[in-house]
């Protein structure tokens, strides 16, 4: 059989053309119908594309139809409902899928009898893998025919795979730090590529204005988030809008405020016992090391607590003065490259943590509050000195980071392996922060030319369209610019969505991610692209060479338009008889 393109007018008289003469008038809204419309593209995402299935087999029994009838009439009514309210029904049924075979395993590990089976297949599978799996299974349900059914499942699984892959979403750092209370921007929140491309903008003359603030801001919240870190164990905090420089000072007064707390009331007798415990205590560091030194720990003693003491008794105020000295002078013990020197050291450490085994035992009830004071400075360390390194205290992730590494080196071996093991006081913070908020785009001198150079261009060429599109990237990187791309956490109170992140860029996510926008973009790949994955030509598939162009037989042959599942016109030219049907459009 020959084949010609087919003319224009030839397209519209089968229909091809919206605007073909003769079109039928539009009906009139039916409440029932568009209500079982609804139901219908919500049950098919839940169903990944088999409700319409499960309808027609339904219908065969309690009706006088056959299943083949009632599914052509349910797929017809489908389709029409498709076709009218095309952005609805598939957004109903993109987001009824996003009960993805992860989130019907999470539903079935409640389920007694079943959790343990459930909870294997969360760890042996990955994201992906799951929306393969989704994929796959709603490019069998969506086929229009069991031929169909293997190159929807493929083509659905690998799009589920790759979608699931490729959609945006917030990374695990970023969700930490959003935790704490800092604002982060789009850039940031998802990292990669979106998030060079923000860090990169940012460093230019005329994007840097609009993006760099809203950069800026997750830094300073940054600062005075760490001070919240670090005065956690006591339960205090600043507020997260705090200026970084005032956030240091309340630190400050609330760490010396903790303190004296703790110590109120304390008023410890120095009796033999006493004695007896502390000198048990430096004995065998005195062993290890030279003469001299041996005396020298003997002198700490006495000057840091046996000095202190007034009437054999030592005071709250005394206390918190010798571990204010015995401190810094054990970390500077400490970093020395003299084993003699780091054994006075650790001594030293040893002494600071005996006081606290002395107020425990004296006055038990002070001593989990001055351990968690104790806990809570000795994290304040590193962030005091990073502040001090900072114009306006405002410190930078890797200069926290870089603080803290040297306050943990100063602690010798107990430090490095700290370090080491990823333990090291607020390193894990730091490291959160890093990898979120760090540089990863270098500056570039020629960049910044060329762009002031386009952007001038621009405005001289259309200075209209070049305006509005700085105007709209200054809304979004307004706060609520933001709220709106970036995505905002619903209220719990608020029905399906309650503690979802709600946005452009979670939206766009979700869809990416969902079973069925996989499994109707495998169906609907039409024949070339499912016989391209099954190693069948275009003839074999059953469409006419010329894909994508509406090719018909000569004159003489019946042609037929249908609507597919999806709500597409689909024209077919009826050969010997009607004996054959052959596809003539995509």
């Amino acid at each position: 059989m020959t084949t010609r393109k087919a003319t224009l007018e030839e397209i519209e008289r089968l229909g091809l053309n919206e605007l073909a003469a003769g079109a039928a008038p539009k009906e009139d809204w039916d409440a029932v119908s568009f209500a079982t419309g609804v139901a219908r593209s919500i049950g098919q995402g839940i169903t990944f594309g088999f409700a319409d299935e499960a309808e027609a087999y339904v219908r065969s029994i309690l009706g006088d139809q056959t299943y083949e009838e009632a599914k052509k009439a349910t797929n017809a009514e489908l389709a029409k409902f498709r076709g009218e309210n095309k952005i609805l029904s598939f957004g109903l049924e993109i987001g009824a899928a996003l009960m993805t075979p992860g989130g019907l395993l999470k539903i079935v590990s409640k389920v007694p009898g079943l959790a343990k089976v459930a909870q294997k297949g969360m760890q042996v599978t990955t994201p992906a893998t799951r929306g393969m799996a989704g994929g796959a299974l709603y490019g069998a349900g969506a086929a229009e025919t069991k031929a169909d059914i293997p190159a929807s499942m493929v083509l659905g699984g690998t799009l589920g795979y790759a979608g699931t892959k490729m959609a945006p979403a917030v990374t695990d750092a970023a969700k930490k730090l959003m935790q704490r209370g800092i604002p982060l921007s789009i850039g940031q929140r998802f990292g990669g590529s979106l998030g060079k491309i923000e860090e990169g903008l940012s460093k230019l003359p005329v994007t840097g204005e609009i993006i760099g603030p809203t950069r800026v801001r997750a830094v300073q919240r940054f600062a005075t988030a760490a001070y919240n870190e670090a005065l956690d164990p006591i339960g205090k905090k600043i507020k997260p809008n705090t200026d970084p420089r005032k956030a240091a000072e309340q630190a400050q007064t609330i760490f010396n405020q903790a303190y004296d707390d703790a110590l109120e009331g304390v008023d410890i007798e120095v009796t033999d016992e006493v004695i007896d415990q502390i000198t048990k205590l430096i004995e065998p560091y005195k062993a290890r090391v030279l003469p001299q030194q041996a005396e020298q720990l003997e002198k700490f003693v006495i000057d840091q607590i046996i000095n202190r003491t007034v009437n054999d008794r030592l005071s709250g105020a005394a206390i918190k003065e010798a571990q204010s000295s015995l401190g810094p002078i054990s970390a500077g013990f400490s970093r020395s490259t003299d084993a003699y020197q780091k054994s006075l050291g650790e001594a030293l450490r040893e002494l600071d943590a005996e006081l606290l085994e002395i107020v425990a035992k004296q006055f038990p009830a002070k001593a989990d509050k001055l351990t968690k004071v104790n806990k809570s400075y000795s994290m304040y360390y590193p962030i005091r000195e990073a502040a001090a390194g900072a114009t306006d205290s405002m410190f930078s992730p890797s200069q926290l980071l870089s603080a803290i590494r040297r306050q943990e080196k100063k602690m010798g071996a107990a430090g490095l392996s700290r370090l080491a093991k990823g333990e090291g006081r607020l390193q894990d913070f730091a490291e959160t922060a890093v990898e979120t908020l760090g540089s990863k785009v270098p500056e570039s001198a020629p960049l910044r030319t060329s762009s002031v150079l386009l952007m001038g261009g621009g405005g001289y060429l259309d200075p209209v369209l070049t305006g509005a599109g700085l105007g709209l990237g200054k809304a979004v990187y307004t706060p609520f610019g933001q709220a709106v791309t970036g995505g905002f956490k619903m209220p719990s109170r608020v029905p399906f969505i309650g503690g979802k992140d709600v946005g452009l860029l979670p939206a766009v996510s979700a869809g990416m991610r969902s079973p069925a926008t996989a499994g109707l973009l495998g169906a609907s790949g039409g024949p070339p692209a499912q016989a391209s994955l099954l190693g069948a030509s275009p003839a074999q598939a059953g469409m006419l060479p010329g894909t994508g162009e509406a090719r018909i037989p000569e004159p003489g042959i019946r042609y037929e338009t249908i609507t597919d599942r999806l709500g597409r016109p689909i024209t077919y030219a009826i050969t010997d008889g009607g004996a054959s049907m052959t596809r003539v459009t995509p």
